[in-house]
């Protein structure tokens, strides 16, 4: 739980990391708490690595997935991983400059859902919202090692559970064949 500066309240609320701004037209370094990134990603670290074992080393076997907020945190966490991990599905979310790619998944497979359909919060621009996101993976799109497909879809990605699960169906089988 922790304050978000950019909703000027002080409620505390279910985050992975702070938000001080929200916009993307800064560097993520001046509209993100990085220490709290750091640290929820640590997290997921040990979550990884006791999967890992659990599954008597095989990495690949290791899917991370997010929705939003979530989704920057697996592309974060899943690419900061020592371990090479089977995939990371991402659903309506951005990819953070300040994530360190570790040399075990700059080939990991990366399905990365932008949905059309209108925003749903104040500080979404209905004309320049999916764009904007799609922005922010220009960066991943750019490492050419590094596996990514992103798909702007035309479904509501927030409300449609079946239609997400069947893409993360349709894409663990495919990343569990490479």
């Amino acid at each position: 739980m922790r304050v978000i500066s950019a909703d000027n309240n002080q409620k505390l609320v279910p985050s992975w990391f702070d938000v001080m701004r929200r916009s993307f037209d800064r560097p993520h370094e001046e509209i993100i708490n990085a220490k709290d990134l750091k640290e929820s990603s640590a997290d997921i670290q040990k979550i990884i690595d006791r999967e890992v074992k659990f599954l008597n080393g095989d990495g690949r076997k290791v899917f991370l997935g997010g929705f939003a907020q979530g989704s920057a945190m697996a592309l974060t966490a899943g690419l900061e991983s020592k371990e090479k991990l089977g995939g990371i599905f991402a659903v309506h979310g951005y990819y953070l400059s300040l994530t360190e790619i570790n040399e075990a998944n700059k080939e990991t497979p990366v399905l990365v859902l932008l949905g059309k359909k209108p925003p749903f919060r104040p500080w979404d621009k209905p004309d320049g919202f999916y764009p904007m996101f799609e922005k922010t993976f220009e960066g991943l799109k750019t490492i050419k090692s590094v596996n990514t497909m992103v798909e702007v879809v035309d479904q509501d990605v927030y409300y449609n559970q079946e239609f997400i699960q069947k893409k993360l169906v349709q894409f663990v089988k495919s990343s569990s064949k490479l």
